[in-house]
């Protein structure tokens, strides 16, 4: 229905479905979740077979469906749009662990995944990742806001994996109008594209008489809804991103702690200064506001939802990274090292760049930048000219 409505010429049989450790099951809410890639990737490639790996939603199923698509190694590119906090994947904070399919010991979720990227990689499959919505405090999304924990700086797994090519996010320019307090319209005019943070929003919440800092999810909705963006406390820089300026070291004093019992239980301390992975890579349009439209089958038949999030720019760049495949005549790897070479090498200058620099803007905490920032990695891409100068 979607590519349908696009105008697209799709083979109706271009999808095939695995269903990994008995698949998902019935619909859910996490169904249109599956919709959003399958419709992204193969929008942007539509030339292109999908196989979809559904599998329950637990940890040893998640790598599984990985292991399968790696081992079967039919996918030249290969997205996910789910993902949680990264220090959640530590077994010394959750006790969760997962059978290693290499050799069959119970290690953490990040080590077993980690290790499956990298052989993705080694095959020529290019992998992406979400970034997460929840700024640069993941865990707020699945938690809420300072009630019951606290709100660390933390970024999303496995989007923080340097294996792969962590998505985030961006707000398009346009005005946007809402109704305020009183019944009155506020309007919000974004001149040009800008770091994906609903910090923008503030006017409209303080339109009912908020105050700065009783802005939460609670009673205006906005924080810290945005693009995914920071340092991972377990992955240290990858080369890629060595020299390149504008990553950033963890900060220091951030700790997850339940601060609703007495007294309060630390959970996970953050390392301070620690030289972690920067993310995301890069980005597209992510902002529900300026988002997309999304047909999915609900439980009483179809639906039309406008819908936002990282989860757009995952299977985006599955989508781009189909077609950069079609063009070179082979596969791509890891899009990553061609994106920092390029922003090393100007990338993002002359008079067709590659990359577009998001220089405004942020994600409740890193701010956009000429350059790369752990908000929006390098910028967004300007695909038919990052095709020209590196396939």
């Amino acid at each position: 229905t979607y590519w349908n409505a696009l105008g697209l010429n799709t083979n109706p049989n271009r999808i095939s479905i695995v269903n990994v450790d008995g698949g998902s099951g019935p619909l859910n809410g996490n169904s249109i979740e599956t919709t959003v890639d399958v419709q992204q990737s193969g929008g942007i490639a539509p030339g292109a077979n999908i196989i979809v790996y559904e599998a329950p939603n637990r940890s040893q199923a998640f790598l599984d469906a990985f292991v399968k698509a790696v081992s079967d190694n039919q996918a030249d590119s290969v997205s996910t749009s789910f993902g949680s906090p990264e220090f959640l994947r530590d077994p010394n904070v959750t006790g969760i662990t997962v059978t290693d399919p290499l050799n069959g010991e119970q290690v953490s979720v990040l080590q077993a995944m980690h290790e499956q990227f990298v052989i993705a990689a080694l095959q020529g499959q290019a992998l992406s990742a979400a970034a997460g919505d929840s700024g640069a405090f993941d865990t707020v999304r699945q938690f809420g806001v300072g009630e019951q924990f606290t709100d660390p700086l933390s970024v999303d797994y496995p989007g923080s994996d340097p294996a792969l090519t962590s998505a985030g996010g961006t707000t398009l320019p346009g005005s946007l109008a809402f109704v305020g307090g009183g019944g009155t319209t506020v309007s919000i005019n974004n001149p040009v594209e800008r770091v994906w943070g609903w910090d923008y929003l503030e006017p409209v919440c303080n339109s009912f008489g908020l105050t700065d800092s009783q802005i939460d999810l609670f009673n205006c909705g906005i924080f810290s809804v945005g693009t995914g963006g920071g340092v991972s406390v377990f992955f240290p820089i990858p080369f890629q991103q060595l020299a390149i300026f504008g990553t950033q070291l963890s900060q220091p004093a951030q700790s997850f702690t339940e601060i609703d019992v007495s007294p309060a239980v630390d959970i996970f301390d953050f390392p301070a200064n620690f030289p972690g992975r920067n993310v995301p890579d890069v980005s597209f349009n992510a902002d529900p506001f300026t988002g997309y439209a999304v047909p999915f089958t609900g439980p009483t038949g179809l639906v039309v939802a406008s819908l936002g999030g990282t989860s757009f720019v995952a299977p985006q760049l599955n989508g781009v990274s189909a077609l950069l495949a079609q063009k070179a005549g082979h596969r791509i790897g890891l899009l990553n090292v061609r994106l920092y070479n390029l922003q090393r090498l100007g990338g993002s200058f002359g008079p067709k760049p590659a990359i577009r620099t998001i220089s405004t803007g942020d994600n409740w905490f890193f701010k956009g930048r000429n350059g790369y920032s752990p908000a929006v990695g390098v910028g967004t891409l300007d695909v038919t000219n990052l095709a020209r100068l590196t396939f």
